[in-house]
């Protein structure tokens, strides 16, 4: 079995390597903070709080579906976690786009002194920002306890609704990380590509709202189902009288986990086909 997951997997072997290195990331990004990975769950905090305070009290926007919210406060709240839960979805991939080009970049010493087997290195990328993602989920759970209208329990069934985002991530960093080794001026793309994005990704509002064309195309847009889905699953429909509540649609997330698969294996094929270039240009 471990023969047939090596060949289909070629860095499975590496997997012992690959968690040394996310952890050794993941603790040099709090390195010298004073409360370390406790940011990853106060950083949210502080985003839900500035969005209700803006998007509420300052600039009365009103979440189409919060006619179920009992009282003004839940009613703010319900928007803001809405809000809220579209940017830990943007903010990934604005995170994966905006370190995808120094993949290779920030590691020289990897390509030119040792053999190292460099496509791990998407690996231990992607998996080091899962963290403020799923921390930036417990808090949203943990304040949905106040909203009347949410069931924050199913939260825990993300993780088989956002499996596209780490495949998705994974084609970026070895798409974009190896050209980005010979194009550098990828790197001042991604700016604008990113607000683009955010833009184009039903962030500040809900895919349901639009009309066609333009809901059928925000779907090819591999953030829509995971922020769909994560809005159905906290804020399930309140005109559903059955006991138990359907869950979301899963026929988007399989589209775009089929899609994401095809492309992470095209992304790694680029890569190891460009990075025998990379010690030359470096």
């Amino acid at each position: 079995m471990l023969m047939n997951l090596a060949h289909l997997f070629p860095d499975w072997r590496y997997r012992a390597l690959i968690l040394t290195l996310t952890k050794r990331r993941v603790a040099s990004r709090y390195r010298g903070t004073i409360l370390g990975v406790a940011w990853s769950l106060l950083l949210p905090l502080l985003m839900v709080t500035v969005f209700t305070l803006v998007f509420n009290h300052f600039l009365h926007v009103r979440w189409p579906s919060t006619a179920i919210a009992e009282s003004a406060s839940a009613e703010s709240l319900h928007a803001a976690l809405n809000i809220y839960l579209g940017l830990l979805v943007f903010n990934y991939a604005a995170e994966t786009l905006g370190s995808a080009p120094y993949l290779v970049l920030e590691h020289p010493h990897y390509v030119k002194k040792i053999l190292f087997p460099l496509p791990i290195l998407a690996y231990v990328h992607a998996a080091s920002t899962l963290l403020p993602l799923f921390g930036g989920t417990l808090v949203a759970a943990l304040l949905a306890l106040w909203d009347p209208a949410a069931h924050p329990a199913r939260l825990i069934l993300l993780t088989l609704y956002w499996l596209p985002l780490p495949l998705w991530a994974l084609t970026l960093y070895w798409l974009i990380g190896s050209i980005g080794v010979y194009l550098r001026d990828i790197a001042h793309l991604i700016p604008p590509l990113s607000t683009a994005l955010m833009f184009l990704s039903p962030v500040f509002y809900t895919a349901t709202t639009l009309s066609e064309p333009w809901h059928t195309l925000i779907y090819l847009n591999p953030l829509t189902p995971a922020i769909e889905s994560a809005r159905a699953l906290l804020f399930p429909s309140t005109l559903s009288t059955a006991a138990l509540i359907p869950l979301p649609d899963p026929s988007p997330t399989l589209i775009s986990l089929t899609a994401a698969t095809l492309f992470c294996y095209l992304a790694r094929r680029l890569f190891v086909k460009l990075q025998s270039g990379f010690a030359d240009v470096l």
